[in-house]
């Protein structure tokens, strides 16, 4: 130290200011290279993290929409199903109740092939929904219990379909069903569409 002290103080002024000016701008120049790294590390960073944000913002926006399609394809064929199961119920209770009175009624037009296109349709909507929910578990794996109420609707619904179906249908039917459906497709092969009055089983 006493060395350097001494060899500082030999030094004239003119040459101790150039040091020190020299040694000034260095730790000036030193100091604006480590904030400029430091600003660019920063800005790295957020730049990151916006980038990130917006991928999982994308990804989750899809996953929405995903969902969204899906349940919205499940409600649209359970609504088909039951409208056309409710049009059926109304229209055999009409001519059950036209046939026990004798008056004319037209034939119901649900078929059983038409109303078991529509239940493969909601089937395949449930099923769609179950492998969403079974996709989606890793976020939450409480939604589960929505995959168990699924399955139950599937359950009962094919039970009520093609096991249920004709016991509670049949009893509905009127005694004579098969003579306006006769006449029903006499007409329909003509190519005209009127009411029938059920023949009298007496013969009058």
């Amino acid at each position: 130290m006493l060395g350097i002290a001494a060899w500082w103080t030999g030094l004239s002024a003119e040459l101790q200011a150039a040091l020190v000016g020299a040694a000034a701008t260095a730790s000036a120049a030193i100091f604006g290279v480590g904030a400029v790294i430091a600003q660019v590390r920063s800005q790295g960073r957020q730049s990151r993290a916006a980038i990130a944000e917006t991928e999982r913002r994308k990804i989750n926006a899809a996953l929405y929409e995903d969902a969204v399609s899906i349940c919205r394809g499940l409600a649209d064929a359970s609504i088909e199903l039951s409208t056309k199961l409710h049009t059926m119920n109304m229209e055999i209770e009409v001519a059950a109740r036209a046939e026990a009175a004798m008056l004319a009624y037209n034939l119901p037009s649900a078929r059983f092939p038409a109303l078991s296109a529509l239940y493969g349709e909601f089937t395949d909507a449930a099923l769609r929904f179950i492998f969403l929910i079974e996709n989606r578990r890793i976020v939450d794996p409480r939604i589960l219990i929505f995959r168990t109420a699924m399955n139950t609707v599937l359950h009962d619904s094919r039970q009520s379909m093609f096991l249920d179906f004709v016991l509670d249908v049949m009893p509905a039917l009127p005694t004579w069903w098969h003579i306006p459906l006769q006449a029903s497709e006499h007409r329909g092969r003509a190519g005209r569409s009127e009411m029938q009055r059920p023949a009298d089983p007496c013969g009058g």
